[in-house]
Parts: structure tokens; C-alpha cells; sequence
């Protein structure tokens, strides 16, 4: 038998004709670890069917044409099983990584976004410091008025009687 052009064009009537080594040799092309040397070439016939009918070439019906023994089917389904488990393991750990890596974006988010807001709060603080500053001077620039204001007065008032005190004198 042609192993290379079976794996090509693999066919229902191949895998009939097929000799146990030739069996062998495709099973462990194809990775199908549970083929061992001591099983009933019938149950290859079946393991390598049911490869074929999972990667959709064969339809599900050929299955009925390659009778395996319990054992052998009872093998693959063990196989098949914990394959499923450790995919669905593996699609937990992915799961949990995108759910990791989304609350790190949101995290890093809503620390921009509080840092945003500080730096705003602290403009607005500044601002105000700022306008604060200018009522502060323009304050102390009036108190300076004022008093230069009160001074004058004083200081007329004072040459008032000054002169005053000149005038009953003479």
C-alpha cells in the first residue's frame, strides 16, 4: 500500500485493504499516540477512522464499517476525554488571563483618570492662590491709601491748629 498517497487522499476503501503495518505506520503519522502494535487491526481501522471522521473527511457512518472492540473504543474515549479536559483547562487559564489583563486596563484607566483629576484640582488650587494673592496686594495697596489718606489729614489738621495756636498768640 501507498502510505504517502493514502495520507493524501485518504478513502473509506484504503483503510479496508490496508495490512496492519501499513495501519501502524498511518496511525503514527497522524499522531495517534493510542495506536499500539499489540491491538486487532480492526481497532486501528477504527481509531484512524474516527481521526478522520473528527477532521470531517470521513462521515460519522463509516465508523459502522470498522467494528472495534470495546477496549479500543473505550481507550479513545478515555484519550478523547482528557484531550476535552485539558482544553477546557486551557480555555479557564485563557479566560482568567483576559479577565487579569481586563482589570489591568481598567485599573490603569482609573488611575489616569484620578491622576487627571488631581492635577485639575490642583490647577484650580493654584488659581485660586493665585487670585487670592492679587486680592491680598490690591488690599495692602488700599490700606497703604487709606493711611497715607489718614496721615494728610492728620498733617492738615495739625498745621490747622498750628496756625491757629499762631494766630491767639499774636
Amino acid at each position: 500500500m501507498d502510505i504517502k498517497a493514502f495520507l493524501e487522499s485518504p478513502t473509506q476503501k484504503g483503510l479496508e485493504v490496508a495490512k496492519k503495518d501499513d495501519l501502524i505506520k498511518i496511525a503514527t503519522r497522524l499522531n495517534l499516540t493510542e495506536v499500539k502494535q499489540s491491538m486487532r487491526k480492526a481497532d486501528i481501522q477504527r481509531l484512524i477512522a474516527g481521526h478522520y471522521v473528527e477532521k470531517k473527511v470521513f462521515e460519522k457512518e463509516v465508523l459502522k464499517q470498522f467494528p472495534g472492540s470495546e477496549i479500543a473504543i473505550s481507550e479513545a474515549q478515555v484519550q478523547l476525554a482528557k484531550i476535552e479536559a485539558e482544553r477546557e483547562q486551557t480555555q479557564l487559564k485563557i479566560e482568567a488571563e483576559r479577565e487579569q489583563t481586563q482589570l489591568k486596563i481598567e485599573a490603569e484607566r482609573e488611575q489616569k483618570r484620578l491622576e487627571a483629576e488631581r492635577e485639575q484640582t490642583q490647577l484650580k488650587i493654584e488659581a485660586e492662590r493665585e487670585k487670592l494673592e492679587a486680592e491680598q496686594k490690591k488690599l495692602e495697596a488700599e490700606q497703604k491709601i487709606t493711611q497715607m489718606k489718614i496721615e494728610a489729614d492728620l498733617a492738615m489738621k495739625q498745621m490747622e491748629l498750628d496756625k491757629e495756636g499762631e494766630t491767639e498768640a499774636a
